[in-house]
């Protein structure tokens, strides 16, 4: 069996039920037949590049277009769709993102893209690179017709910045060739701060299939915050991994929309040091004190300061982006892609806790960093301080704003983390339970 004639099991039962599908390299049409067979009132509209095998496709799928991606638009078809799958796509094209962000023109509000796509990442690839020999194949992940390339997190970049929401939702796995070399690449990764579990899975990572909802369309910057007035926000970052700055903060398309300088804070002994050494270093009304593998893509800058031009900072000097909302009742709130997973929760007008990955705070901001917490639970404190402010309490919101959380952590609470909830709950024995993203502190 050909490519052409193939179908991607994985990538089938990533298919939400639709009612309009739109294919892009729909091939020979298998896919879409085999879906509806399954969902017969679909309606499959497949576009094919290769005249005889979209020629074979129209024989299975209700509309074949035979052309370039680019060239369709919305006033092409009736309806918009609410199911888009990009099988092995968007690596044959010149500009994915380009492609993404026309996609998104022809979807319904709560419409669906499934994409397949190969991870350069994988074992088979930096063998290849460390032999200093990377010639292009036939097929496989060198594909002699790839154009770009993907690792789990530059997929989502791309799929963020293109305004969607995106979640690595199955795998294809493949193993190593030679042990030997798998495990000094693992040791490798361990020494550039990547967690061993971490490491061996993306490399493992054959093709991911990414499952991806569209992001709200971003607004006009309100009046009050012109395109030509200085920078509102400063950036300051705790660095302690070059490769993570390098890759996650510095190129962030959303700190150049805000004109945001970046305070990078080296030797901070605390996150409260953290943020006093970069609150010297900036003249910013309000500080975006963020983790160093953090990714603001296109938009969340603007979204950013449309939303932080509707706030008072003498009434709410604290903004979160990940945490528990509502007051006591536990709900999770915020929006987030948090390494491979899409994290889509409410907003909330007042927070009992914060993810540490993101705050906004501003310079005169009552409520302070504890630096006995070292580096973690310091925005859930700053919730609790919060709570007892007065004369009156402060309610801390938690905005909606794609965030990607790049982090390599393993999930793995550290001794040091158990070490600040126990100062959390001998501090606020009167606020346990207190629950966060990652536990509940009693």
């Amino acid at each position: 069996m050909n490519y052409y004639e193939g179908l991607n099991e994985k990538l089938y039962k990533a298919l939400p039920n639709a009612r309009r599908v739109l294919e892009i390299g729909c091939a020979g049409g298998r896919l879409g037949a085999a879906y509806k067979q399954a969902n017969p009132k679909a309606y499959w509209c497949g576009v094919e590049m290769v005249p005889e095998i979209a020629e074979r496709a129209a024989q299975m799928l209700d509309k074949v277009i035979c052309g370039d991606v680019n060239s369709i638009k919305a006033e092409d078809f009736d309806e918009p769709f609410d199911l888009v799958v990009c099988g092995d796509v968007l690596e044959h094209l010149i500009d994915p993102e380009f492609t993404l962000r026309n996609l998104r023109k022809l979807v319904s509000t709560g419409a669906r893209l499934v994409t397949c796509v190969p991870n350069m990442g994988h074992i088979s690839v930096i063998e290849k690179l460390i032999c200093g020999d990377l010639t292009y194949e036939p097929s496989g992940l060198l594909d002699k017709t790839h154009l770009r390339f993907f690792t789990p997190s530059s997929i989502q970049k791309v799929l963020l910045d293109a305004g969607w929401l995106p979640s690595i939702v199955d795998t294809y796995m493949a193993g190593v060739s030679y042990l030997p070399v798998a495990q000094a690449i693992g040791d490798a990764a361990t020494k550039m701060g990547v967690p061993g579990p971490i490491a061996t899975r993306n490399l493992q990572i054959y093709q991911m299939i990414v499952s991806c909802k569209p992001a709200l369309v971003r607004p006009e910057l309100s009046d009050s915050v012109s395109a030509n007035e200085g920078p509102k926000v400063s950036v300051v970052v705790p660095a302690t991994n070059p490769w993570q700055f390098g890759a996650n903060i510095k190129q962030s398309p959303g700190i150049l929309e805000m004109k945001s300088p970046i305070v990078v804070v080296e030797g901070a002994t605390s996150a409260a040091d953290g943020l006093n050494k970069g609150l010297a270093k900036s003249n910013t009304e309000w500080i975006l004190y963020c983790h160093q593998d953090v990714y603001l893509p296109k938009g969340s800058g603007e979204l950013l300061l449309h939303e932080l031009s509707k706030i008072d900072p003498s009434i709410t000097p604290v903004v979160g982006f990940m945490g528990i909302g509502s007051g006591d009742t536990g709900q999770k709130s915020g929006l987030c892609v948090d390494r491979m997973d899409l994290l889509d929760f409410p907003a909330s007008s007042d927070a009992s806790s914060l993810d540490e990955f993101a705050i906004l705070i501003h310079r005169d901001s009552p409520l302070k960093l504890d630096s006995s917490l070292g580096w973690h639970l310091w925005a859930t404190d700053l919730c609790q301080q919060a709570r007892s402010h007065k004369p009156a309490p402060i309610h801390i919101p938690i905005l909606r704003i794609p965030l990607f959380h790049n982090s390599y952590n393993d999930g793995q609470l550290s001794s040091a983390y158990h070490e600040s909830a126990k100062k959390m709950a001998a501090k606020y024995p009167e606020n346990l339970p207190i629950t966060t993203l990652c536990s509940t502190i009693r």
